[in-house]
């Protein structure tokens, strides 16, 4: 990994914990107004950076991530991730919605998600499956 990558990293990762930080006050006052947790599947490489395509505060939801998108609770740490996070849920009295994502790009094979070898419809009936899992 070069340098100039390993620079680009530290200087996300602070500035994204900066902003945290500093919107921990607006998270609070969201959740109190908003009785749900709510939870975002994703594609380990994070393509889609669902806090802008949401618009919606950093830290606001929880991101669940797994090497190439695949989620099946019958895999013991999955299963174990998303049981807390809805028992965390229900400890504070809230609802719990968990949106369930993939990525893909009409204009570009390669920009879509090789966990799946590209093949959309073998994604989304996947992403069905583990929709009917939870």
């Amino acid at each position: 990994m070069s340098c100039k990558l390993i620079e680009e990293i530290l200087t996300t990762n602070k500035r994204r914990s900066e902003e945290f930080q500093r919107n921990i006050h607006a998270r609070r006052e969201y959740r109190e107004k908003h009785p749900t947790e709510i939870g975002v599947t994703m594609c380990m490489d994070g393509r889609l950076n669902i806090f802008n395509l949401t618009g919606c505060l950093f830290g606001l939801l929880t991101t669940f991530r797994n090497i190439g998108g695949v989620h099946d609770l019958g895999w013991p740490m999955v299963h174990s991730t998303f049981n807390n996070w809805e028992a965390f849920a229900h400890s504070k009295r809230r609802s719990a919605m968990l949106i369930i994502t993939y990525h893909f790009s009409s204009s570009k094979m390669e920009f879509g998600c090789k966990g799946f070898d590209f093949d959309v419809h073998s994604a989304i009936a996947r992403m069905f499956q583990f929709r009917d899992q939870i």
